[in-house]
């Protein structure tokens, strides 16, 4: 058993670290299948009424990104207008601290420390931008693909569910 418990670890640990690799497919993957999940019911409760598969899932699809997109609206317009408050307060701050520290009468090394300090947290909040402007395009490449992969898995998700499960065992 002990042998067998190890085996499974270091698969569990091979199939995250392949996870991790391929993280935006795996990513675009999970939003897809959870939003898919969420809206699955009116799929199928159209389908139930004679809709085709790729009408009710078309239908429900454009329903769902409008209450998606609806949310970020609601997110962004929440958030976005603090955002350039929230740079000013951490610029003033530094110039104000720099300010107290001009006034005070502290040995040149704190001094220099301090500046050498401000600078580096200047740098690092430069950086942190330019991080999050590139991690941009990660997330539009994740959201791209799992717009077109919720439209998939809403028309043929259960037939796709059905088949993985087809050659399980019965236990």
């Amino acid at each position: 058993v002990g042998w067998r418990l190890l085996v499974a670890i270091a698969l569990g640990l091979v199939l995250v670290r392949i996870l991790l690799i391929v993280s935006t497919v795996t990513a675009s993957i999970l939003i897809a299948g959870i939003i898919a999940a969420t809206f699955a019911p009116f799929v199928l409760r159209l389908r139930d009424r004679g809709w085709s598969r790729i009408k009710a899932a078309a239908a429900v699809f454009v329903a769902a990104g409008a209450v998606i997109l609806a949310i970020i609206g609601v997110i962004a317009l929440a958030f976005l207008p603090y955002i350039s408050d929230f740079l000013d307060a951490i610029r003033s701050g530094v110039a104000a601290i720099q300010r107290l520290l001009a006034d005070a009468t502290i040995p040149p090394e704190v001094g220099t420390a301090i500046d050498q300090a401000s600078t580096t947290l200047t740098t690092w909040l430069s950086g942190a931008a330019s991080d999050a402007a590139g991690n941009v395009g990660t997330v539009a490449t994740i959201a791209i693909l799992a717009t077109f992969l919720t439209f998939f898995f809403m028309m043929d998700g259960d037939k796709a569910w059905v088949w993985a499960l087809a050659s399980a065992n019965t236990w």
